[in-house]
């Protein structure tokens, strides 16, 4: 996952694009179809859910990075090979979303080791970037081809492919095995369900543009030049893999409602912070470190967000993480839209101005979530305990 997806798309894919093509819209109809393929997610993950195919499915995520790779070191001018490639590893991207959640929750019961596979998971994760990023780091420094980083990355894909065929995953029961063999059936709200995806969706608007957008902010707003390496984004994913071990301890012992919302507070702080400081006289290490903090807090918010819809969806495992992978492809898709109209306009005060009002609003809405989820469940304990229950 990470390796595509964050080294591959952020580093070598756009680029690429625009030296072969000198295309810029071809770049925005690539950049498109990776965001407008989370608008399924719920769909596969209902897949998966319905016919057990989580296993089949994981695997086939993985030859779709293959194949994107694949497709990349051959085309060079034809616009329909590129959309054929952004679709395989918007598929394939989404379908990891859903999918390694969960394996990581449903196949440890206890809430403990639940926290401590997520925290391991989106640890390896972040392992893989950073193998990738000072592999396709030191190919760069040495001025060596792009079809030489290409078959780099492919090559990392495909060993992640080998290792899952010889290690898979054990199975995971459908949604009608599961009602069959009459498991503790869940008692959610759909309310509660959906105020959270939106919250996910709309907490996007901040945490997805200081990370994807943030160079340019700050560029903008504080004359502050930083661009994305893969170096650079090494040196993140070091740093976001240390930070994760405390987030996954803090989830085992408070619950991953208050991780997440704890990242929706520093969502809040990020926004509010750097409206604050546009037109005053700071250091540029702060505005520079609120993308770094926005980095660290967006694997929290992965974590959290991961196994909190697993306890109150009142859908399949899968298909909660279609829902979740969903909400933050669109949450994304219009936060960076709304962010980039604002700054082709200049209007340089509207963007920080977006991301505080942005910030609060969702820290209040999550707030409710919260709220709501509490109440119920003492209600529902309460009425338990009832002897007239």
């Amino acid at each position: 996952m990470g390796i595509v997806q964050w080294i591959g798309v952020a580093i070598v894919l756009a680029p690429l694009i625009l030296h072969r093509t000198s295309s810029g819209v071809l770049v925005g109809q690539v950049m498109l179809i990776l965001g407008l393929s989370g608008l399924v997610a719920p769909l596969l993950g209902a897949l998966a859910d319905r016919y057990a195919l989580h296993r089949q499915l994981h695997l086939s995520a993985m030859l779709c990075h293959c194949l994107a790779l694949f497709f990349l070191l051959f085309v060079h001018q034809t616009h329909w090979h590129y959309w054929l490639v952004a679709l395989c590893i918007g598929v394939g991207s989404n379908l990891l979303l859903i999918l390694n959640p969960t394996f990581a929750l449903r196949l440890n019961q206890d809430a403990k080791e639940q926290a401590n596979a997520l925290k391991l998971l989106f640890q390896f994760q972040m392992g893989g970037v950073v193998i990738a990023g000072v592999a396709i780091g030191l190919l760069q420094l040495f001025s060596l081809s792009t079809t030489l980083q290409l078959a780099t990355l492919l090559v990392f894909d495909i060993v992640c492919v080998a290792m899952t065929l010889l290690q898979s995953p054990n199975p995971l029961l459908s949604t009608r095995q599961t009602v069959a063999e009459n498991l503790t059936p869940n008692e959610p709200s759909k309310l509660l369900w959906f105020g959270f995806v939106a919250c996910v969706l709309l907490s996007m608007f901040v945490g997805s543009n200081m990370v994807e957008m943030g160079p340019v902010i700050i560029a903008q707003a504080f004359s502050v030049e930083l661009s994305y390496s893969s170096f650079g984004m090494a040196a993140a994913a070091l740093i976001t893999l240390i930070a994760l071990a405390p987030a996954g301890k803090w989830m085992d012992k408070h619950g991953s409602q208050f991780l997440w919302l704890g990242t929706v507070f520093i969502n809040a702080f990020v926004g509010i912070s750097i409206w604050f400081m546009f037109e005053s006289h700071v250091s540029a290490l702060l505005p520079l470190s609120l993308i770094l903090i926005s980095i660290i807090n967006g694997a929290w918010n992965d974590i959290s967000i991961a196994s909190f819809a697993d306890k109150i969806s009142p859908y399949g495992p899968a298909t909660s993480q279609g829902y979740m992978a969903a909400a933050v492809s669109i949450g994304f898709s219009i936060g960076t839209y709304i962010v980039g109209y604002q700054l082709d306009q200049q209007d340089i005060y509207g963007v920080m101005t977006f991301l505080a009002m942005s910030g609060t609003g969702v820290l209040v809405a999550a707030t409710l979530v919260i709220f709501a989820f509490h109440y119920r469940n003492n209600t529902i304990t309460e009425n338990a305990r009832s002897p007239f229950a």
